[in-house]
């Protein structure tokens, strides 16, 4: 998130709730003042004036404006996305901020956004949960404060953690060839595209099912396998999203935690085999994704492998329908619709990508950083991924190949 400063506000959540009938807005206000009573993390600034780490510094008194919208849209979304879109100054502001819907004198909704260096998606549900209770009059359970997470971090068992998976990282990136480290000069510049496929969070979920891996696992074995034969590479390493809330404290846990992990495969011709290893390169990943970020960077630039790591890939499974423009209802089967997005602000990383399944459709997300990589090259990547989960030529695949800008 620091490094990403000051085109951060694209990183920042928002949640927001409808409040039940009945519930007065002086009781809404005690909620909200409840919950940031609760979480630490909510009521702090960074002090970032020194060399290293920024500091965390946790408020005991403060004031939290929490305005008031009369006559109200129905939903909230206009005024979450407007409380999200602005950046937080984390210097000397606290990292969320909250408003309360009302028409007809009655509290319908509150909306609130909130910094990502705060908190993360499991964070963020946290308090959500702790609003719905508040609202409802229950009493709070204990919240796990970032302090008590510091403290295990400097432990003896913390400290064991951090050195096995400083020790893996180190291993990993040893033993992979770098994909994208030579600069082609020129101004920064991180072109954006998605495509939007009909049919392939199915046949995804199909190729898991016959070989016993979860989707996850195929998606991330497209990408692989996309990226060894572009670069003409056997193994590959790419830092994945993981969920590591394994610690029973955690449950109760607004506040971020290192959750980048290390997947590194050998990219093998049998399609099943490359599954089976990733999901094993998986569980791996996930076992020493628990670490100090400023540790294993600072271990990174020591070996001489921090670019090696400026890449990221996330797979998001959706509760719901995948959201994606008008003109997808009109994509035939096995189809794409493929959408050059706005181009991201800002980014520490050289090639990012996301997959996005509600196990029927799928989207594939991707950047990447002109200094580093042709723009061209994602559509290519993206038939490339098509093409592996599909496992027979599609129309999709045959739009991506002849994309043009």
């Amino acid at each position: 998130m620091l490094v990403n400063r000051p085109n951060d506000a694209r990183f920042n959540m928002h949640l927001r709730i409808p409040v039940p009938v009945g519930i007065s807005l002086r009781d809404t206000i005690a909620a909200v003042r409840s919950v940031v009573a609760c979480h630490e993390s909510l009521r702090t600034t960074f002090d970032d004036d020194a060399p290293g780490p920024p500091r965390q510094r946790v408020h005991s008194a403060g004031i939290v404006e929490v305005p008031v919208v009369e006559d109200a849209d129905e939903d909230g979304i206009a005024t979450v996305t407007a409380l999200a879109q602005r950046r937080f100054d984390l210097t000397t502001e606290l990292p969320v901020r909250f408003a309360i819907g009302v028409r007809g004198g009655e509290p319908r909704w509150i909306a609130c956004a909130m910094a990502r260096i705060v908190t993360d998606g499991a964070g963020g549900n946290t308090l959500l949960r702790d609003l719905q209770d508040s609202l409802r009059g229950r009493p709070l359970e204990r919240a796990y404060q970032p302090r008590e997470q510091a403290q295990w971090e400097s432990s003896a068992v913390g400290q064991s953690q951090l050195r096995r998976s400083m020790q893996f990282w180190d291993a990993k990136i040893a033993s992979v060839p770098p994909l994208f480290t030579r600069s082609r000069g020129g101004p920064p510049n991180f072109p954006s595209i998605t495509a939007y496929v009909r049919g392939l969070g199915c046949a995804a979920r199909n190729l898991a099912s016959s070989v016993g891996v979860g989707d996850a696992a195929v998606f991330l074995s497209a990408l692989v396998a996309a990226l060894a034969r572009e670069f003409g590479v056997s193994r590959c390493a790419v830092p994945v999203h993981c969920s590591n809330r394994t610690r029973a404290p955690l449950k109760r846990y607004v506040g971020t935690l290192a959750q980048h992990g290390l997947l590194a495969v050998d990219v093998v011709g049998d399609k099943r085999l490359l599954m089976r290893q990733t999901a094993s390169g998986l569980l791996l990943a996930g076992r020493y994704s628990l670490y100090d970020p400023w540790t294993r960077d600072d271990m990174l630039r020591e070996k001489g492998h921090g670019a090696d790591v400026e890449h990221f890939a996330n797979f998001v499974p959706l509760p719901g329908a995948l959201n994606a423009p008008s003109d997808f209802a009109a994509v035939g089967d096995h189809d794409a619709l493929v959408v050059a997005d706005p181009p991201i602000a800002f980014s520490s990383m050289r090639l990012a990508v996301q997959f996005r399944t509600d196990g029927t459709d799928a989207s594939i997300s991707l950047f990447v950083d002109t200094r580093y990589l042709d723009r061209d090259l994602m559509p290519v990547l993206l038939a490339n991924m098509v093409g592996f989960l599909t496992d027979r030529r599609t129309p999709a695949q045959s739009r991506l190949e002849s994309y043009t800008w």
